[in-house]
């Protein structure tokens, strides 16, 4: 599954940026054959690699194995709604209220702590 969203953000920023699987090789230093064939296959690339198709791409690593945060959502957040994804249907709803009460603390103002109790069913 996380190959999918791999492949399918660098396809993604490809087109953003006007690139091909080839100028990406080439930038990469690897051959077309090998891009084309962890497509293809869906095979994530070894992490030195990964960071560099990051690094010519023009985000970090992450962003291509998870994608980018909404607006307003913070990074820790969105990984765990996307891990949530995964989930059961409870421990998801228990996920869910975790990440709310993450993107609730990031976006007060005057940065105070808190207790977020939650009472899971």
């Amino acid at each position: 599954m996380v190959n999918n969203v791999f492949w399918k953000n660098v396809k993604t920023l490809l087109k953003e940026k006007k690139l091909t699987q080839a100028a990406l090789a080439k930038k990469c230093r690897i051959s077309l054959r090998t891009l084309e064939n962890w497509v293809y296959r869906d095979i994530i690339p070894g992490l030195e690699d990964a960071l560099y198709i990051a690094k010519v791409l023009g985000v970090t690593a992450e962003t291509l194995f998870f994608g980018s945060a909404p607006e307003g959502l913070s990074r820790d957040a969105f990984r765990i709604a996307r891990m949530a994804e995964h989930l059961s249907p409870k421990a998801k709803k228990e996920a869910l209220v975790i990440v709310e009460a993450i993107n609730t603390f990031r976006q007060r103002p005057d940065g105070a702590r808190f207790v977020h109790s939650a009472q899971f069913s």
